[in-house]
């Protein structure tokens, strides 16, 4: 099973999923599907069908996953990887400039308040 397990991480990074989100897809607590991720608790087969049914794919792809034919290592694979983490960085930086640009407009609503009304 940890190899299944393995498998599911692999697949919900490819395809930019959070443990959060899993987790709440499936109705669970967030440090509980970390559990189940880490394998300190199992992944019942109703939960591995909702997973399968939350990555898009069939609990047979998970089980193939990266195995001869299947497209683990494939160029694509690397590329989408690739994708998702730009994408997640684009996200990041896109949030440090909002809170930039908010900062910069409470320096300068400060600024007008110590310069006082203008006669």
């Amino acid at each position: 099973m940890s190899e299944v397990i393995e498998n599911i991480k692999n697949i919900r990074r490819i395809k930019g999923i959070s443990q959060e989100a899993m987790a709440y897809d499936l109705n669970i607590d967030y440090s509980t599907y970390g559990k189940v991720e880490r394998r300190q608790i199992a992944l019942t087969v109703d939960r591995l069908e909702k997973v399968a049914k939350i990555l898009q794919v069939s609990v047979e792809e998970i089980y193939k996953w990266g195995k001869k034919g299947v497209s683990r290592d494939s160029e694509n694979e690397k590329i989408m990887l690739e994708h998702y983490e730009l994408l997640s960085e684009i996200e990041y930086l896109k949030a440090e400039l909002e809170l930039v640009k908010k900062q910069l407009f409470d320096k300068e609503e400060i600024i007008k308040v110590l310069e006082g009304p203008k006669r």
